[in-house]
């Protein structure tokens, strides 16, 4: 298994270049380093890298909405803590059937929890304080043993 961490990245366009570049990577890591401090939206073409495991991109500036359109067969751990990202959690997030945490802490989401989060079966951990989340939890949420 191979990770590829980012140290030296300068710019969200440097980013989106180093991402690019990651097609056969079978793990990415966007470490939670404060120096980054990377702004812009998070790139829609980061969830459509088949072979990627683990997605962080916690205790940046990433603004905007979480792009609709998610999938990803590999990805276990999705981990966007202390950003700006704001809208609601997309319903897409149901496609990452391999998704064993998600974890979108203290944004600036808004709305429902999508029913589709329910349907993760290999969901073990799911965060999502510190957000503007207006509904009730899903009641078929506790039905599931493995979350925590």
């Amino acid at each position: 298994m191979q990770m590829r961490e980012i140290e030296d990245v300068d710019s969200h366009e440097q980013l989106l270049h180093w991402i690019a570049s990651w097609r056969n990577w079978t793990v990415q890591v966007l470490p939670q380093n404060p120096n980054h401090e990377f702004t812009g939206t998070i790139p829609a073409g980061i969830f459509n890298l088949p072979l990627v495991t683990l997605v962080e991109l916690g205790n940046n500036y990433f603004s905007g909405e979480l792009p609709p359109e998610i999938s990803g067969d590999a990805l276990g751990l999705f981990l966007v803590t202390s950003n700006r990202i704001t809208g609601k959690i997309p319903p897409g997030i149901g496609n990452l059937k391999n998704l064993q945490t998600l974890s979108l802490e203290m944004n600036r989401l808004s709305g429902e929890i999508p029913e589709e989060i329910c349907g993760l079966k290999s969901l073990a951990r799911i965060n999502i304080r510190a957000n503007n989340i207006s509904s009730e939890i899903p009641a078929s949420i506790f039905q599931r043993a493995s979350l925590t």
